[in-house]
């Protein structure tokens, strides 16, 4: 496992304990993909794109935009969710500093590494969430 990964596993054990939904609190794994978890990396690497590369790279931001709403809407569907718990959970997210930016960044390269998998996102994305249950955090990748 590469050290992006691991650091973003970590961003999502440490900043989803944040968010009050009760849907981590049943403590289920999901076979199907852990849909609070894959959204949580989603937005963050959403988040990234849209501060330092938007000009570059709006098509793949534009999908990845798309999928991330798609799993809020599948979240708010499936769960108690609201639109202001996660809006309030992105407010919370810390704000990119210019050297995140840079290529060679540990960020620029997660992100990198995201967007390589970019032409995959959609048939994912559609496994992800083509069965509805509860979204829970594990297994998160």
């Amino acid at each position: 496992m590469n050290r992006h990964l691991i650091a973003a596993l970590a961003a999502c054990a440490i900043t989803g304990a944040a968010l009050p939904l009760r849907a981590e609190e049943t403590g289920k794994s999901e076979p199907e993909g852990a849909v609070l978890c894959i959204w949580m990396i989603s937005s963050s690497i959403l988040h990234f794109g849209d501060t330092c590369r938007a000009e570059q790279d709006g098509e793949y931001l534009a999908t990845l935009r798309r999928n991330v709403e798609r799993m809020e809407a599948f979240i708010f569907r499936n769960s108690e969710i609201t639109p202001d718990q996660l809006e309030a959970y992105n407010r919370r997210r810390p704000s990119m500093q210019s050297a995140q930016c840079e290529p060679g960044s540990e960020t620029m390269s997660l992100y990198e590494n995201a967007k390589r998998q970019g032409n995959q996102l959609d048939e994912q994305t559609d496994k992800l969430l083509e069965v509805e249950r509860p979204p829970v955090w594990n297994p998160c990748l």
